[in-house]
């Protein structure tokens, strides 16, 4: 049956009035049609002309223009099956007459038309273009453009389904979700438990077939424009990924962890040393991360392909689920690299300050990564989780290297001549400078709200890390160096300097027009 037919009538119904009309101003003489549009054939009267000129290239008017008594659900069926293009309407009357069933019975209709996509994006772009003016204006402030910008963004992410308002959650979509993560909680068990009774192409197959399942149907589902639907399903066939992978090698035993006891490979290692031995042997390989369990060449594997298989999912969909999936998946094979760099032996040591620094490298590629989505292709919605890994990871390496108290040492202040509070202290002053100029340089993006918010969470950080370390000064009378008559210390001076500064620094920020 014709789904363009069926929508046909269905506006009718709704409006009294057919979506499409034919208008000829002329002597109302016969004429043969356009060979460029219906080719050779008998004569065709010029109305009727017009009219499939229109079906062809015009967009049908809103049905709730013309009665604003129609439901919006009932709107949006209508106009998914008068799609231009038959891929983006219904695939048969069937899921028609489905999500008709699904209007009548108060569900979430599954209808997303391209229509009702590109009134919205119009309508936001128009807002937008006035935001720009009124912040030139100065009738608006940046961080108060920024804020609608955010919501406007929230409404261009109506895909995305983890922001779909609690009022459009139905039953179908609630079981879809555990249907879901009970795909996943089922490769987690086969992963962790041993189930000596199953074979091992039967214990390896049932990953395999629930991530072949769900990518599949995410996929058809994607390409049908069900997108709500596929993103749950392509999400949980992205996460059950590293789960398949470990659980595949470790039933065909590929690259196995060392079967000896995780003492015995310990003390073998502490006998041996990290250096080389006296006879010359090369020294041990590095123990693995997780002892006993995965070998640090599985734990790779695993992650090299998850993250290569999060990028195909992230370059498929847009989508900032993607993104961030993408992120914490390239920490994790940055991880899997760092073990086979004794990992293991550097945590168990408290070195926290050599695995702190390394953990510097991958958030500064994952920071230029959202950069680049951010300023070079307007991407704001998905460098967004970029932005919140690599920055969150950047802030907790700082701080374990502020309260390792390495900054000091780097900056030469020796152990013997300060305590460990007083190189905590200082390093506490680095990153606060540190935090400073990074606000300073975010701020400046004028083509990033997201960097000027990180630049307010910079702001934010720099003044505790700054006075906090300057007030322990005061009190332990460190630096008290007279510097004025009155007897003033170089501390207490600073003190309400830095105080003084932060205060008239953000007064320019809060005004935005006298007007106002």
């Amino acid at each position: 049956m014709d789904v363009f037919a069926l929508g046909v009538v269905l506006f009718e119904l709704l409006t009294g009035q057919r979506p499409f009309s034919g208008t000829f101003s002329g002597t109302g003489t016969s004429d043969r049609g356009d060979p460029s549009h219906l080719g050779s054939g008998p004569a065709v009267h010029p109305a009727t002309r017009h009219l499939l000129q229109a079906v062809r290239e015009c967009h049908p008017p809103l049905p709730r223009e013309l009665n604003a008594r129609i439901p919006g659900p009932l709107q949006a069926i209508c106009l998914k099956a008068l799609e231009k293009a038959p891929a983006d309407r219904y695939s048969s009357a069937r899921f028609f007459g489905l999500d008709l069933d699904r209007f009548f019975r108060g569900e979430a209709v599954v209808a997303d038309p391209r229509r009702l996509s590109q009134v919205l994006e119009h309508g936001v772009d128009r807002h937008l273009a006035d935001l720009e003016r009124w912040q030139a204006d100065r009738l608006v402030s940046t961080r108060e453009r920024d804020n609608l910008v955010g919501k406007y963004d929230r409404l261009r992410q109506r895909e995305e389904f983890w922001v779909l308002d609690s009022r459009r959650i139905s039953t179908s979509q609630v079981i879809l979700h555990l249907g879901a993560w009970s795909c996943i909680v089922s490769a987690v068990l086969m992963f962790c438990f041993g189930w000596k009774e199953l074979s091992p192409v039967l214990r390896a197959g049932l990953p395999v077939t629930l991530f072949t399942a769900l990518t599949a149907s995410g996929l058809v589902l994607w390409q049908r424009r069900t997108r709500r639907v596929a993103l749950v399903l392509l999400m949980a066939g992205c996460l059950i990924w590293p789960l398949l992978t470990a659980t595949i090698m470790f039933t065909l035993d590929w690259l196995p962890p060392d079967d000896r006891s995780v003492e015995a490979v310990a003390g073998e290692r502490a006998t041996i040393g990290s250096a080389e031995q006296d006879d010359g042997t090369p020294p041990q390989p590095a123990r693995d991360l997780i002892e006993g369990f995965m070998s640090n060449d599985q734990l790779m594997v695993g992650a090299a392909t998850w993250f290569l298989v999060s990028i195909l999912f992230w370059r498929r969909t847009r989508t900032a689920g993607f993104s961030l999936i993408a992120g914490i998946s390239a920490l994790v094979l940055a991880t899997s690299l760092f073990a086979f760099l004794d990992l293991r032996d550097l945590w168990e040591q408290q070195r926290f300050d050599v695995v702190a620094t390394w953990y510097l490298a991958p958030a500064s590629v994952i920071l230029g990564w959202a950069i680049l989505l951010d300023l070079r292709w307007r991407s704001g919605a998905l460098s967004a989780p970029l932005y919140a890994v690599s920055i969150t990871v950047l802030l907790l390496a700082l701080t374990c290297l502020a309260l390792e108290g390495e900054w000091a040492e780097w900056l030469g202040v020796e152990a013997s001549s300060a305590g460990s509070i007083d190189r905590i202290a200082y390093s506490l002053i680095t990153n606060g400078g540190l935090y400073l100029l990074g606000g300073v340089l975010a701020e400046r993006s004028r083509r990033s709200r997201w960097l000027r918010r990180i630049a307010t969470l910079l702001f934010w950080l720099t003044p505790t890390h700054l006075m906090a370390p300057i007030a322990y000064f005061v009190l332990k009378e460190k630096w008290a160096w007279d510097l004025l008559p009155a007897g003033w210390t170089l501390s207490e001076l600073i003190l309400p300097l830095a105080a003084l500064v932060f205060v008239f620094a953000s007064v320019p920020k809060q005004i935005v027009s006298p007007s106002r």
